[in-house]
């Protein structure tokens, strides 16, 4: 039955996955959402490439691929400035689900989405995300909000103040972690309460990052699989991981209970999650391969040489971790201390620099930072191009049939498919700045980095800092009116945007890339409002401003500390 008063409850459990939420709805421990799969429809979103938070959530508030809304990774390049800015809200182009709504005349709840900061005006409340610079004073509109939700918890929690990879090793360091985990996410769920109370929006959309963090540092914890599955950690915060979900699962419940009868839930995830067992250094594999060639100084040279010898981050990480690990328990114990800028890898004095130690007239390819791919050096395209656009196709061909023959070195096992190029990822006016090829072996457990430019000798090595890690397979339930009984979908998480605007009775803008998911919508409800689309004109690019210098390098800094950069 259509419903002039359908409210949409939208809750992104950042890298939700079912194969960490259906054991413990069958256990008992998360009974609500177990309602929701029984009452409603379930489903995978596919994410996008690379199955990444900075190019995913823009992805799903505006229906498009990064090729359209111009975010591939936590930082954009500035042709102007000639260096990558981090992302925010106004170098993302495209309007968003909020934004066609407040044209609409209908009110949004906008609680912690990544990419929103700074914040822009809608018809209802938002407050900007995890990307918020540490100081900031302008996160939330109306800005007297901002004030008010700092004079009641203190702080507002868009980022961890205690964070660090060591954590995962550490009893007192993890104490530390869950303790800002569970107020991080608790405070997020009741300020979405209050504001939900006050404002009754059509459409609430809230994100919890906690899912996401734990399950990076904490995997091998409660995955008995895993190389490094430690017992005695695993019965003495087993306990308190479950009970964790079960908090994220009674506050669901809640949110769900006040969008009532005629109100439609969805829970949505941005990527999945898995284990990693290996690291791929992708700048070591393309140095190894010729693609990229080291400058031809003698303190270059030396560096090489030490490297060659084994002077490398990985190897200082792994002899220096028993003196690491007791290090950070003395700094997390000291007063007013916080762990947010260790990343779990150690780089000495000396090492080879991707940024400092690189012929760029020579380098054929590299990849620049997180594990967002391997870029082509092309002229005209990126910083210090190279490779001009007669020789593209041979260069990326070889690297292709090349990272074919990738091995494991412990296991003798291909490692690098499946591999993406970039005119199967996107299409857009923003697709030439993408990745050009990325290989994807999520599901095998290794996972391509790029950490510090060159981390080991061996490109495939055994990972020690990051147990758990992105896959493409994010999850999707809907319940409530609306949404099909018993319905299943495998769509992609660009659907999100369509499906959300028809639910609200908009038309679907027709420069969207995702589709209406019908096969979790009540057939009757399609047979009563057919799915209208809107012819939309050419949007205002994206400007690349937004943030101060000195916000930048703040957010550069942590976003090294969680080993995005």
């Amino acid at each position: 039955m259509v419903s002039d008063n359908r409210r949409i409850m939208c809750i992104g459990l950042d890298g939700a996955t079912w194969n960490i939420l259906r054991p413990r709805m069958e256990a008992g421990q998360m009974p609500n959402l177990k309602r929701l799969c029984e009452g409603g429809s379930v489903g995978e979103l596919d994410s996008i490439f690379p199955p990444e938070t900075p190019a995913a959530w823009p992805s799903f508030m505006t229906g498009k691929n990064p090729g359209k809304h111009g975010v591939f990774d936590f930082l954009v390049y500035d042709a102007e400035k000639k260096r990558e800015r981090p992302v925010n809200s106004l170098v993302r182009e495209g309007k968003t689900i909020w934004d066609y709504l407040t044209e609409a005349g209908k009110t949004s709840l906008v609680l912690n989405v990544p990419t929103t900061y700074p914040v822009k005006p809608i018809q209802g409340s938002l407050i900007s995300g995890f990307l918020t610079p540490a100081g900031a004073k302008d996160w939330a509109y109306p800005p007297e909000l901002a004030d008010e939700l700092v004079a009641e918890y203190g702080r507002y929690p868009h980022f961890f103040e205690t964070m660090s990879f060591v954590c995962a090793h550490s009893e007192h360091n993890a104490n530390l972690f869950l303790d800002e985990l569970e107020f991080m996410d608790r405070t997020k769920f009741e300020v979405c309460e209050k504001l939900y109370d006050r404002n009754q929006p059509d459409f609430t959309m809230l994100h919890i990052w906690g899912t996401d963090r734990l399950q990076h540092e904490l995997w091998h914890w409660f995955d008995e699989s895993h190389p490094k599955y430690d017992p005695v950690m695993a019965k003495k915060f087993g306990p308190r991981i479950d009970a964790y979900y079960t908090m994220c699962d009674e506050y669901i419940g809640r949110l769900t209970e006040k969008v009532g009868e005629d109100g439609l839930t969805f829970v949505i995830s941005d990527h999945g999650f898995g284990p990693t067992h290996y690291f791929i250094d992708l700048n070591s594999w393309l140095l190894r391969e010729g693609f990229i060639v080291l400058k031809d100084t003698p303190k270059v040279r030396f560096k090489k040489l030490l490297w060659d010898l084994g002077v490398t981050p990985q190897n200082a990480t792994r002899l220096a971790y028993p003196f690491l690990k007791f290090a950070m328990k003395l700094k997390a114990e000291a007063p007013e201390s916080t762990l947010q800028k260790s990343s779990g890898s150690l780089r000495l004095p000396g090492m080879l620099d991707l940024n400092k130690d690189v012929d760029w007239s020579k380098t054929r390819a590299y990849a620049p930072f997180g594990w967002s791919g391997i870029f082509i050096n092309s002229e005209g395209i990126r910083p210090n191009g190279s490779v001009p656009e007669s020789e593209y196709n041979t260069v990326r061909d070889a690297i292709v049939e090349r990272l074919k023959e990738l091995k494991n070195p412990d296991t003798g096992e291909f490692i690098a498919h499946p591999i993406h190029l970039k005119e199967d990822m996107y299409h857009g006016p923003y697709t030439p700045w993408g990745p050009d090829v990325m290989p994807l072996p999520l599901d095998k457990a290794h996972m391509p980095v790029c950490f510090f430019g060159f981390q080991s000798r061996e490109p495939v090595y055994a990972n020690n800092t990051l147990y758990g890690n992105h896959l493409m397979e994010g999850i999707v339930m809907a319940n409530g009116n609306g949404a099909r009984v018993g319905g299943e979908t495998h769509g992609c998480l660009i659907d999100m945007a369509p499906t959300i605007l028809y639910l609200l009775g908009l038309p679907v803008p027709d420069d969207m890339d995702g589709k209406v998911l019908e096969e979790i919508l009540d057939p009757a409800l399609l047979a009563s409002m057919p799915i209208r689309f809107e012819a939309v004109g050419k949007q205002v690019e994206a400007a690349n401003t937004g943030l101060t210098d000195e916000e930048e390098e703040e957010l550069r800094a942590r976003l090294e500390g969680l080993g995005y950069l």
